[in-house]
């Protein structure tokens, strides 16, 4: 089953520098603070096969920000990271032909226990890799009462121990509001408030939303954003 996705999808920031002197204090100072995060062979490979979808990704959304007149007087914040996660959660649900459609045919990853275990790693060691900013993800299912569906043992011992997923029931169909409110608590408190109303409304009919809220909050001054 292929669930809908919902995806908190988070910004791309441009800024510059006053002079060449202070970018470079910046920049060294930035290094400083970072932490590298180990990777194992294949979870190196599952990442550097994922790069092109990154930038495919990145390029997309910015394009479709552009060319929107929705989005012209707001700033807009695009998190491939979080949709790539998003897609291998929903690749571990469904069917074979599915998943080999989503890991290797639009993630490009040979593997998909070397892209579990990346994504994986990426939750735990990320917030911690940056000692100027603070990062958090956080990763839910919502699954619509309404349409009785029952999700597999392996399935939710598998996303609830490598995606730290949270797993959720509501009714989409019956209960619209009430469940729209939830999901849009759960956005809210998982981002600091940031995202209060992720959704304005709720498909009665959809199966179940699977979520990926990505917190970030870091000293920018104006004068540089580093990627």
């Amino acid at each position: 089953m292929l669930m809908s996705a919902a995806v908190a999808i988070l910004a791309i920031a441009n800024c510059s520098c006053s002079s060449e002197e202070e970018e470079a204090a910046i920049v060294d100072k930035i290094r400083e603070e970072r932490k590298e995060i180990a990777l194992s062979a294949d979870t190196r490979s599952a990442a550097t096969e994922l790069k092109d979808f990154y930038v495919n990704f990145t390029t997309d959304m910015v394009k479709y920000v552009d060319s929107s007149s929705a989005y012209k007087s707001k700033n807009v914040v695009v998190s491939p990271v979080s949709m790539s996660m998003v897609l291998a959660m929903i690749a571990n649900g469904v069917d074979k032909n599915s998943s080999e459609k989503i890991i290797s045919g639009y993630l490009g990853v040979k593997d998909n226990k070397a892209l579990n275990e990346l994504c994986g790693n990426l939750l735990v060691e990320l917030p911690k890799s940056d000692n100027l900013a603070t990062m958090a993800m956080s990763n839910s299912l919502w699954v619509n009462q309404a349409m009785e569906l029952r999700l597999s043992d392996e399935y939710l011992a598998e996303v609830e121990k490598t995606y730290n997923l949270e797993n959720y029931s509501a009714d989409f169909t019956n209960d619209n509001e009430k469940a729209k409110n939830e999901i849009n608590a759960w956005a809210s408190r998982t981002t600091n408030g940031r995202i209060p109303n992720y959704l304005k409304e709720l498909n009665k009919e959809a199966f179940g939303i699977v979520l990926n809220a990505f917190y970030f909050n870091a000293p920018w001054d104006g004068k540089l954003f580093m990627a």
